[in-house]
């Protein structure tokens, strides 16, 4: 499978990788990220341009609920 590692997808978005997990534990992505056989996940572009968009609300003060919403 392709895609990025959360290590590599957190270091192109600027973010931790405690941040990614958070942003998928707390539902902020629109479907569940790929995963590979060994289990670890692959971020595709389609789901660091959502994280962009996710961070960017953030950075405006935007409380989660309503990004979730």
């Amino acid at each position: 499978m392709t895609g990025l590692s959360i290590a590599e997808a957190a270091e192109r978005l600027g973010l931790t990788v405690d941040t990614l997990r958070y942003y998928e534990k707390d539902d902020l992505l629109l479907r569940a990220v790929p995963r590979a056989s060994s289990g670890h996940r692959r971020y595709q572009e389609d789901d660091l341009r959502w994280i962009e968009l996710v961070t960017r609300l953030r950075a405006t003060g935007m409380p989660i609920r309503d990004v979730r919403r």
